[in-house]
């Protein structure tokens, strides 16, 4: 990403404050593994039973969808071109 900005003549990016509260709220949503972690023994994969939410322990806080879709996303996002979500200069 920082190639493409560099290539567009871009020397500054930050996320703006709701692209941060949007993106926490998609990675700490509850999940599916939310309902299996908090049944499972007290161990560092569930921050020892206390799973409460999909950003609690090692296994939580990650982009929903899975790896390959993630990176699939960011193509689609750097194609488009308009880096919406970051404040760019």
């Amino acid at each position: 990403m920082l190639v493409d900005a560099r290539a567009r003549g871009y020397t500054s990016l930050e996320p703006t404050r709701q692209a941060e509260a949007d993106w926490l709220a998609l990675v700490s949503a509850p999940n599916q593994m939310t309902d299996y972690l908090k049944a499972c023994t007290p161990g560092y994969y569930n921050a020892e039973g206390n799973a409460k939410s999909n950003s609690d322990g090692f296994l939580q806080g990650h982009y929903p969808e899975g790896g390959l879709r993630f990176y699939e996303m960011l193509a689609e996002w750097r194609a488009k071109g308009d880096y919406v979500g970051l404040k760019v200069r």
